[in-house]
């Protein structure tokens, strides 16, 4: 016997999975200079365990540590964990 299909939420929410609460930090920027009219940009980007500086077009591995540690954050980008 086929199974009644509803367009009802509350009649499928036993088969849903809560949504994520949780986030990733998967990129850093960072601005060295004294002020916002004058300095640099800088970007830290994670790709699955490894970080990465990417300093205009040169881009080398940088340490999970030193990313979170010393890094003085101008933005911080998050993805949601699935």
């Amino acid at each position: 016997r086929p199974k009644r299909v509803t367009n009802n939420p509350s009649d499928h929410q036993s088969q849903l999975t809560p949504p994520s609460k949780e986030f990733r930090l998967f990129a850093v920027v960072e601005h060295l200079g004294n002020n916002s009219n004058f300095g640099h940009y800088v970007s830290y980007v994670r790709r699955q365990t490894n970080w990465y500086k990417c300093d205009d077009e040169r881009v080398t591995s940088i340490d999970k540590t030193k990313v979170l540690s010393s890094v003085q954050a101008y933005l911080l980008f998050y993805e949601k964990k699935i």
